[in-house]
């Protein structure tokens, strides 16, 4: 295994932690912590909105991506660039696209929203 490949998993690993973190800050919520609920929130918001604003990617996807395919070139002729947790649910058989996860994270974005209107600071 090369530094390239080695680097991207780890990208990937950071990746999957952050998604963690941000999904499972919603378990904080019973047990108060108002200001690591209100940052998580507003990070969360400020992410979502940047990358769709702006027609982005993850910045994770990418580096991950571009260290793969500096590791193998055929890997950008043979495979489509997805996002991180696409391509996770993907290797778990299940069939899901860019529009999906935008779904996905506008819900959790709107949950969000309604969570600070509701926070009281």
């Amino acid at each position: 295994m090369n530094a390239q490949r080695l680097l991207a998993g780890l990208i990937d690993a950071v990746h999957g932690v952050v998604n963690i973190v941000w999904v499972g800050g919603f378990v904080l919520w019973p047990l108060g912590f108002p200001t690591l609920r209100l940052a998580h929130c507003l990070f969360g918001i400020a992410v979502f909105v940047t990358l769709v604003a702006f027609g982005w990617k993850c910045p994770l996807t990418l580096a991950a991506r571009y260290l793969r395919e500096r590791a193998d070139p055929l890997l950008a002729a043979t495979t489509p660039a997805e996002p991180f947790v696409a391509s996770w649910l993907r290797r778990m058989r299940l069939p899901i696209n860019d529009r999906h996860i935008t779904a996905i994270t506008l819900v959790g974005t709107a949950v969000m929203v309604g969570a600070i209107a509701q926070m009281e600071l």
